[in-house]
């Protein structure tokens, strides 16, 4: 995900100026994360430490079911 795409996502669901918490926000950021994890691990084949991908998909799917 582009850095100007997730920009523009953040301001279109935000809820003011200064928000970064709220489960939108969250789940635009962690989707950004996990990309950019599996692009590296599409990179690395013998990267065995796969956790952060793992903990960032469950509560990615854990605030999708929130909204």
């Amino acid at each position: 995900m582009e850095q100007i795409k997730q920009d523009e996502l953040i301001k279109k669901f935000r809820l003011n100026a200064k928000d970064t918490g709220s489960s939108a926000v969250q789940i635009i950021n962690l989707t950004k994360r996990i990309l950019e994890l599996t692009a590296h691990l599409q990179v690395q084949k013998r990267y065995y430490c796969k956790t952060k991908f793992v903990k960032n998909g469950r509560k990615q799917k854990t605030l999708l079911k929130i909204l």
